[in-house]
């Protein structure tokens, strides 16, 4: 849920270490935040599964936040000890509010920060584990996100995508890639695949 105070609004972080710890906006931006619901399905599902099995013991999850809005699900990342989380979205005033609400939780060395469009993003340090997809509904832009990012080195063989869509949306994934999980929530749909 957003709440808004004149020109403030804040989200609560659900789960983990910063359970309950307020994120900041400071501007009334259209965005759409991942609700609270599907957030705490997600990290359950990573969490609870062992698709992160082997890389929670060595301590070093990278977790990648694209069309990342408020940050909301970066931040529920970073909560569950996730090691490094990068934040994506084209959004000038949301990506350096980003930085600040790290910065006041003291997680700004856990994160990196990108002011850029997802179809041609920047080039990646490593590949990630996890990466959630929450472009605009019914955009049509999700296999070419996947696909620059791929070529961009964030995409391995080994990492899991979140798509998050409308749930009237048909996910078209590139042909390398898989849906092996798709979930409803409402209006929302979570879809979740990997390189075949």
């Amino acid at each position: 849920m957003i709440y808004y105070n004149g020109k403030n609004m804040h989200l609560r972080i659900t789960g983990g270490k910063l359970k309950g710890k307020k994120i900041f906006h400071k501007y009334k931006i259209s965005i759409r935040p991942t609700s609270s619901k599907v957030r705490e399905s997600i990290f359950n599902r990573i969490i609870n599964s062992n698709l992160l099995e082997i890389k929670i013991l060595k301590n070093n999850i990278r977790f990648t936040d694209i069309f990342c809005g408020s940050g909301i699900i970066g931040f529920e990342a970073l909560s569950r000890n996730f090691d490094q989380v990068t934040f994506i979205d084209n959004n000038e005033i949301l990506i350096n509010s980003i930085y600040k609400n790290a910065y006041n939780l003291n997680l700004h060395k856990k994160i990196d920060t990108f002011c850029a469009n997802a179809i041609t993003p920047p080039k990646a340090k490593a590949s990630s584990d996890i990466i959630f997809l929450d472009p605009p509904y019914n955009s049509g832009i999700s296999t070419p996100t996947i696909l620059a990012l791929e070529k961009r080195g964030w995409i391995s063989n080994k990492t899991t995508i979140f798509v998050e869509t409308s749930s009237k949306e048909e996910l078209i994934t590139p042909d390398s890639y898989l849906i092996y999980d798709v979930r409803n929530y409402g209006t929302t749909k979570v879809s979740t695949i990997k390189k075949a």
